[in-house]
């Protein structure tokens, strides 16, 4: 190369390709313009409403114990009350919620995962006063076409999160005697496999998953064979990015983006709720949605 071909490439060429490329990860912010648009607070598991006018969110459900479970993150949810112990299927299309299914009175359904047309959940079951049958509890998977529930048998304890792999189930059990949590593993292909003991003495009951690799809680880390990362309030994977939620030094609702392939993160305050589409994910602010690529 020439110096004069040098000097082309250092004053034209090179901040170009600076400028596509920051704008191939550039955010795209646009008003809020539309009341009534929902969106989904992932740190409150309630599905939310805008106002344009005050530019705030209201929870769609006026019940303290009405709760959407999201099964996948984008548009699917299980509704479940804590007080009446009545869970159904929801989806939602255009702004509006449908019902897809109802479950059995007394019975509630936690969703932590979904493969194909199958739901994995947190089976409990409930007396007519509203007191677990704590022994019953069971992990458990939900099939979206035959609509029946099928317990993994030998899963006994107080399981209270989990998340699944390409083969397995990983869950975490709490002990009461202790006070500290298990984390296993069982074949989610087999309803009658025996539960394998990962780790015990865990003092949380974060687990995770990303690309078959198991995360789980250790002190304020979130760690698995092969990565670490902080933790927060609230953590999820999706795509190729982590998700955390938690309460900032103002007091306000904060969540943090970090794609896990490039380290670029993107922070953002005041959080009101999201909606995900594909590989995209719309972030309603104070006024303002942003889209941004997961």
């Amino acid at each position: 190369m020439t110096n004069k071909h040098r000097l082309f490439y250092l004053i034209i060429i090179f901040p170009l390709m600076l400028l596509l490329s920051a704008c191939h990860f550039q955010n795209k912010t646009e008003p809020a313009r539309y009341s009534k648009t929902l969106y989904y607070d992932f740190h409150t598991r309630k599905l939310v409403r805008y106002n344009k006018t005050e530019q705030s969110g209201s929870f769609l459900s006026k019940n303290n114990n009405q709760f959407q479970y999201s099964v996948d993150f984008k548009n699917l949810f299980i509704d479940g009350n804590s007080l009446t112990n009545n869970f159904s299927l929801i989806t939602l299309e255009n702004n509006k919620v449908k019902k897809l299914a109802t479950f059995p009175k007394n019975e509630s359904l936690i969703p932590f995962g979904k493969k194909a047309n199958k739901i994995y959940v947190i089976h409990s079951y409930y007396e007519a006063d509203n007191n677990e049958i704590e022994s019953k509890r069971r992990i458990a998977v939900y099939d979206m076409k035959s609509k029946k529930i099928s317990d993994f048998k030998n899963t006994k304890g107080l399981s209270v999160a989990g998340a699944i792999s390409s083969e397995n189930v990983y869950y975490t059990v709490y002990h009461n005697k202790t006070r500290d949590f298990s984390l296993f593993e069982v074949d989610r292909n087999n309803l009658a496999s025996v539960p394998v003991l990962v780790k015990s003495g865990l003092k949380d009951d974060n687990v995770l998953v990303y690309q078959d690799h198991v995360f789980y809680a250790e002190g304020k880390k979130l760690v698995s064979d092969n990565r670490s990362f902080t933790k927060k309030d609230d953590n999820f994977f999706y795509h190729n990015s982590l998700i955390q939620l938690y309460i900032n030094d103002d007091n306000e609702l904060s969540m943090k983006i970090t794609n896990l392939k490039t380290n670029r993160t993107l922070v953002v305050n005041d959080f009101i709720g999201a909606r995900i589409k594909g590989n995209m994910m719309k972030i309603c602010l104070p006024g303002k949605v942003i889209n941004h690529e997961l």
